[in-house]
């Protein structure tokens, strides 16, 4: 198990600075590896918060659709109407993840 720990440098005026102790079993032996560590990380929020929205916004988990065919029709609908009016809220809220936003100073400390 390895342990990498990200604080964010000179964070945007408005926003908390990014503060993570990541657990991974990944290897973090380089920089590059780190950094992906921290980005899948990233990733997860965004996830996240997509299925909240499909559950929400969607009302799906209310629709009570009981077989898996009516459930994966649904759900395919669903999840590419609700992923489009997701990314363009997120797009014009300034909440999309920048990609090219700094990322915080990453350090790793291997655990046995």
């Amino acid at each position: 198990m390895n342990m990498v720990y990200a604080k964010e440098k000179d964070p945007p005026d408005d926003m908390e600075p990014v503060d993570w102790l990541l657990l991974t079993s990944e290897p973090i032996d380089t920089d590059e590896q780190i950094l992906e560590v921290v980005d899948v990380y990233r990733a997860r929020w965004l996830i996240e918060e997509y299925f909240s929205a499909l559950k929400t916004g969607c009302a799906f988990e209310r629709r009570q659709l009981e077989s898996k065919s009516t459930l994966t029709k649904a759900l395919a609908l669903f999840a590419r109407v609700d992923a489009v009016r997701y990314a363009l809220i997120e797009s014009q809220s300034g909440r999309c993840p920048d990609r090219n936003r700094p990322h915080a100073d990453p350090a790793h400390h291997p655990q046995k």
